[in-house]
Parts: structure tokens; sequence; C-alpha cells
């Protein structure tokens, strides 16, 4: 059993430490004189039907692909994808954000593959009410446990 009691602002601080120690780290450039993408092995990949997608959809993200390394906007490491995968969750807001940003940033569990589909991410959220000094919780899962505080 955990003893827990925290404002929201300490629930969200947390998070939000755990964001800047993830995407703390600066973003490299692409070489001088190139972005880094070679749209054009993808566009041969996909003439060959080499993908599983569709051919005018996949020559359509080639072009994409393309004008946004031309504005250097496309880059390869592993933070953009987490910092695009962050801001998917901005769809959402209150409890439900949390929780998307708590699983993109690997709390919580995961099952399934790409391959085979998809990819499930879960994570255990508990809402505390506003008027609660101190909770006791009992997680459900061996999970790691989120903790929203509801103000009014």
């Amino acid at each position: 059993m955990r003893h827990h009691s925290s404002p929201i602002r300490a629930g969200l601080l947390a998070i939000a430490s755990c964001a800047t120690l993830t995407f703390g780290g600066a973003i490299a450039a692409p070489p001088a004189g190139g972005t880094g993408v070679e749209p054009s092995v993808d566009k041969s990949a996909i003439l060959r039907r080499d993908t599983d997608i569709t051919h005018s959809s996949s020559l359509e993200e080639a072009r994409n692909a393309r004008a946004a390394a031309r504005r250097g906007e496309l880059r390869l490491e592993g933070q953009d994808y987490t910092a695009n995968a962050l801001a998917r969750c901005d769809v959402h807001a209150g409890v439900d954000k949390v929780a998307c940003e708590a699983r993109v940033m690997g709390f919580g569990g995961a099952s399934g593959t790409v391959d085979g589909g998809g990819l499930l991410r879960w994570v255990e959220t508990v809402v505390v009410p506003p008027d609660a000094g101190q909770v006791t919780i009992a997680p459900r899962t061996a999970e790691t446990l989120v903790l929203v505080p509801v103000t009014r």
C-alpha cells in the first residue's frame, strides 16, 4: 500500500521533470550540404513495391518527407519520434492527456508488436479527489502507477 498526498502541481512537476530529463539533449543537425534523408531511395522501393502500403500514399509520403527535409524540419533522431508522439497527446485534456504522456514516456506496460498489427500501451491511472488530504492506494498492476490530483 502506498500513501500519497500531493497537489496537482507536484504531479505535473514530476511529469515535467521526466520530460526535461528525456528531451534535454540537443538535436543534431544533418551534415552540411545535405538533409540526412534520401527520399529517392524510398521512392525506388515504392516503385518496386517493396512496401506494404499503397503506391499512391507511399509516393505522397515520400514527397512530404522530401519537402520537410528541404525545410530542415525532418530529423531522424529518436528524440524527434518521442516528441512527435507527445505532440499527439495534445488532442486530449486533463487526466487523459497525463495518461497519454505517461505511456509515451515509457511508464506502464506494453504488449504486442508493430509487425503483429500494433503495440498496445497502458498505464494505471488513479484520480485523487480534490478534498482528499491523504489517500491509500492499492495498485492493481505491477506496472508504474500515475497519480493525478484533481483541482476544482
